[in-house]
């Protein structure tokens, strides 16, 4: 039987829309204002984080890579090191949300599904993010204290490394075989893996194609646990 849901913060729970469009792409044109690139080459440089306009896209290194990872690439043409890139990135990101409080949004019944979900199981939540900019997040949104582990990208290493999820089942004695991860991208379907299921949440119908190795699909967060009772009966089954 499953016993604990472990849940991926942005396009999972919080709508990812344009909320980080802004801070990441002022983030990117002050450090490329830092290097010698051409023109061209920045241009190029933006379109390989997934720049296109004045929009992010999906399942880019922006959308879905650690600030680690991405101060690592920043690194490849700024002349700083990734640490103090990594620390630029997180000056941004915090400064954004302290000053647009608004930009973060739940998506649809995410509070009344985890309110519902409490009384079944234990609720993590492991992301890219690092914990400081994780915590302000959910803390703003009101949902903080429904998780009982959350893991970071800068204390377990980013996804779909599984050494949170290891931790997290030490320390709740929950075997991966009894968890699911939710996410809503290609990376976030291969973590899931470690688990018993990748359960992929699709709020836009183009993102089908990188959500293909998931093993269950939603649109309404309100289909989780009706999936999770599924899952639970074929267990049974075995």
């Amino acid at each position: 039987m499953i016993e604990a849901l472990v849940f991926d913060k942005d396009g999972t729970l919080i709508q990812l829309g344009h909320a980080w469009d802004k801070p990441s792409i002022d983030v990117t044109d002050y450090l490329l204002s830092e290097t010698s690139l051409s023109d061209l080459e920045k241009t190029a440089f933006r379109s390989k984080m997934g720049i296109q306009g004045e929009a992010i896209l999906p399942n880019s290194i922006f959308a879905v890579a650690s600030l680690g990872e991405q101060a690592q690439i920043f690194a490849q043409v700024v002349p700083r090191s990734a640490d103090e890139i990594e620390d630029i990135l997180m000056e941004f990101y915090l400064s954004h949300l302290q000053n647009n409080p608004a930009a973060m949004q739940l998506n649809p019944y995410v509070e009344e599904v985890l309110q519902e979900a409490q009384d079944q199981y234990r609720l993590a939540l492991v992301t890219n993010d690092s914990l400081p900019l994780t915590r302000a997040i959910l803390q703003g949104l009101g949902i903080l204290d429904y998780f009982d582990f959350i893991g970071c990208a800068d204390e377990f290493g980013p996804k779909p490394n599984p050494a949170a999820l290891q931790a997290y089942s030490q320390r709740s004695e929950i075997p991966l075989d009894k968890m699911v991860y939710i996410g809503d991208s290609a990376v976030d379907m291969t973590y899931g893996k470690h688990t018993a299921a990748s359960i992929a949440y699709l709020d836009q119908e183009d993102h089908q194609s990188f959500l293909a190795e998931g093993d269950y699909f939603i649109s309404d967060f309100r289909d989780l646990l009706p999936v999770i009772d599924t899952l639970n009966r074929k267990k049974e089954d075995k």
